[in-house]
């Protein structure tokens, strides 16, 4: 059997337990839907969660915050 692996990296903190769950049930589905298995069968995927620090993310040259990303400045581009 074939695996799909899917990586997700988020911010840390930035999902409960009940938003990873159903991050991995999305992610499940979405796959299962284009590649033919049949609805309630089980699909060979493995989501892998890397939820990393703010200070490890760098975005347009800088570090950002996931309060940044979440509520920007009205006079700037989301990111």
């Amino acid at each position: 059997t074939r695996v799909i692996a899917v990586d997700v990296n988020a911010f840390e903190g930035g999902h409960d337990d009940n938003a990873k769950r159903l991050l991995y049930q999305r992610f499940t589905e979405a796959i299962r839907k284009h590649t033919g298995f049949a609805v309630g069968a089980r699909v060979p995927v493995y989501v892998l969660l890397r939820q990393v620090q703010d200070t490890n993310w760098g975005v347009f040259g800088r570090t950002t915050t996931i309060h940044e990303v979440r509520t920007p400045h009205p006079n700037e581009p989301a990111i």
